[in-house]
């Protein structure tokens, strides 16, 4: 089974769960590469670090893929790439250059954001990439923001508002970014952000309900071999604070299956979210006043007050809500498992993997 986990070389926890568990992985994406507007890559660590990692992932017998991004997932950086083919070809051509230099096995590409005008063009460069480094013998493997339903047609966008760029930008998520059937045709791993459907600016929720996920895996067989398709799970919690003073008893979790829409975390009573890891949730836990999980969303969330009177409620996954999630890739017979990111797990899911 594929196994991928992506590595944050800056944060010492990331690297030292790879050290210690790399191993039970077959492939590990560290975020290394980011575009900018011109289409230069730039690295984010040193060529003496890379080397020394290429040496751990060797040890282990781990297939090396870095993450690339476009700068800031910034739709502007992705747009001025994307939307000339000069461009194109010079960012790919730097791919190649950086896969070949440093012999690593392939590339993950990331570009994020709301560049979904240049959706079609996403899907002309991930083929341009791919034909070079297939020709190569690399992998490619591109990361989407999961979709339950077809993207908006720009077409459609483009005549409804006259062809006002900003206008349309507005209309658009990150989701309809994403030509699931063009891009899952060209790459070897098509890979599902199963995560963030509350997200920072939403209201307190689980980070990636099962529920949802099945139906993102539902429209997903649909369009994209399922042999390609890996579903990618947060080992990160994600904890909300009350703006005021808030008592936990006049706090109830959403109901996963409301049809009313999502609020803002503003318009809930709540700070942006902050990303946890399992630890610091363990240590937590001891302080919890009021937890459960909701066998919809299987995620676990607990609750506890602060000494000024707010509150702060965090959703995650520990080792039983992961095996649950986990077993959707057999269910569903795909390819394989992604994790974002390493350093934030509970650490027993080792043994499962």
């Amino acid at each position: 089974m594929f196994k991928l986990g992506w590595v944050v070389p800056e944060v010492k926890e990331s690297i030292n769960s790879f050290v210690k568990y790399g191993q039970k992985l077959t492939h590990v994406s560290p975020t290394w590469l980011r575009f900018d507007s011109n289409a230069d890559l730039h690295l984010t660590v040193t060529e003496e670090e890379i080397h020394r990692f290429l040496e751990i992932a060797k040890e282990k017998k781990v297939k090396v893929v870095p993450l690339v991004v476009n700068e800031r997932f910034d739709e502007g950086v992705a747009g001025s790439i994307l939307g000339n083919k000069k461009m194109q070809e010079k960012a790919a051509e730097q791919l190649v250059k950086f896969a070949e230099k440093y012999q690593v096995d392939g590339v993950n590409l990331d570009f994020e954001g709301v560049f979904g005008l240049w959706r079609y063009e996403y899907t002309e460069f991930v083929g341009k990439v791919s034909e070079e480094l297939h020709r190569l013998g690399k992998e490619v493997s591109v990361d989407v923001v999961c979709q339950t339903a077809p993207p908006k047609s720009i077409d459609d966008l483009k005549e409804n508002m006259s062809g006002n760029f900003e206008e349309i930008k507005k209309m658009l998520s990150w989701a309809d970014s994403y030509d699931y059937e063009g891009l899952g045709k060209l790459v070897d791993q098509f890979i599902l952000m199963g995560y963030d459907y509350h997200a920072m600016g939403s209201e307190p929720g689980p980070v990636g309900p099962l529920w949802w996920i099945r139906d993102v895996l539902d429209y997903t067989l649909k369009i994209v071999d399922k042999n390609k398709v890996v579903l990618g799970l947060p080992f990160y919690g994600r904890g909300w604070t009350s703006i005021d003073k808030m008592r936990v008893e006049d706090w109830e979790p959403r109901n996963p299956m409301s049809r009313e829409p999502m609020k803002t975390a503003f318009e809930a009573g709540f700070e942006l979210g902050k990303a946890y890891d399992y630890r610091e949730i363990k240590e937590k836990s001891r302080y919890f006043i009021k937890s459960g999980i909701n066998p919809e969303e299987n995620s676990p969330w607990g609750v506890w007050e602060l000494e000024d009177g707010k509150m702060t409620i965090v959703y995650y996954d520990d080792l039983e809500s992961l095996k649950k999630k986990i077993s959707l890739v057999r269910e569903y017979e795909l390819l394989g498992i992604a994790f974002w990111r390493l350093g934030h797990e509970d650490e027993r899911i080792w043994d499962v993997l």
